[in-house]
């Protein structure tokens, strides 16, 4: 069963800054996240209300909440909090390297949506387009070139 993510306006709302780090829950949640990762915390939006999985560090280390040189980085958010999210931590990052970055895996989907359209469209359009331009040759009385493009050092 996948996570559903929590919404952008939950996210927008969230955004506030009034989040409750979670350090221990029912579903041991919290712990898991920790074993994975020690930079990773487990926090809760009250506005929001939504689960939000932040990775806090300095310099790729582990480092305290309240260390003012620390960078936090979002990694995920959910509507539940349960094994799900651990599920799909260790999917996200399969070998614990650390260092998820949330924004380029977003990038790279999106990336390849587009590529995928595209292609979709030059695959459909392609045969008709050639159709018209031998066409268009044709009705101008340019005559067909049958050229052939080889590739240098073949």
């Amino acid at each position: 069963m996948e996570i559903e993510p929590a919404s952008f306006d939950q996210i927008r709302v969230a955004a506030d800054g009034r989040l409750v780090n979670i350090t221990a829950d029912i579903g041991g949640v919290a712990e898991s996240i920790r074993r994975l990762d020690p930079c990773l915390h487990l926090k809760y939006s009250e506005r929001g209300e939504c689960f939000i999985v932040y990775r806090v560090h300095r310099d790729g280390m582990p480092c305290r909440l309240d260390d003012p040189e620390r960078t936090e980085e979002l990694v995920l958010t959910a509507l539940e909090c349960d094994q799900r999210i651990v599920k799909r931590l260790e999917f996200i990052d399969p070998q614990g390297r650390g260092g998820y970055d949330y924004a380029q895996a977003l990038e790279d989907v999106s990336r390849k949506a587009k590529r995928l359209e595209r292609d979709a469209f030059r695959e459909h359009v392609g045969g008709a387009a050639e159709e018209v331009a031998h066409e268009i040759r044709k009705a101008e009385g340019s005559p067909y070139k049958g050229r052939v493009f080889v590739p240098r050092g073949v």
